[in-house]
């Protein structure tokens, strides 16, 4: 008679771990997955972060043979975007990084009026490769969802400051 409340509470435990498993899914961006928070992302990049204030966390990282800073955005402890920026601005360094993404992601898009600007999109993730003001190099990576719900976010927030500004007249 005992055994059949803790039999239950087994399987509703393996059912919730096996459906939180099954949610996780591959990593969106590196190891991690867009919403994830910023002490989740610490523990997959195992790597010290820089000292940096805000919303974000900041990493130097070796990628193509060369030092890249690796930076990710989160709003609400929730990851937002990822991003790389390269310290070296050369054509062939840039030629790579683009022959890198195509090689995983297809062939990209460049828009009209920037041919610099390429894009790349997977099921859950936008990818904009472009320059820094400085002519650096950057990758970003965006989740789309995640892009989805701050844009909400945004809006609802406009909202309410125009009502709270209407309520005062």
């Amino acid at each position: 008679m005992l055994r059949t409340p803790y039999l239950l509470m087994i399987i509703f435990i393996s059912a919730l771990m096996l459906t939180q498993e099954s949610m996780a899914g591959p990593p969106d961006f590196r190891l991690v997955r867009w919403g994830m928070g910023k002490i989740a992302v610490m523990a997959a990049e195992k790597n010290v972060p820089e000292p940096v204030s805000g919303p974000y966390l900041a990493y130097r990282i070796w990628l193509l043979d060369q030092e890249v800073f690796l930076r990710y955005r989160f709003v609400e402890n929730r990851l937002l975007e990822a991003r790389y920026v390269f310290t070296q601005n050369s054509s062939y360094g840039e030629e790579k990084i683009r022959q890198v993404l195509e090689s995983k992601y297809g062939a990209g898009k460049t828009e009209s009026e920037d041919q610099s600007r390429w894009i790349w999109e997977t099921e859950r993730t936008k990818i904009l490769m472009d320059k820094t003001d400085e002519g650096y190099p950057r990758v970003l990576y965006t989740g789309k969802e995640m892009a989805l719900w701050f844009n909400d976010r945004q809006q609802n927030r406009l909202q309410e400051e125009k009502a709270k500004i209407l309520d005062m007249f």
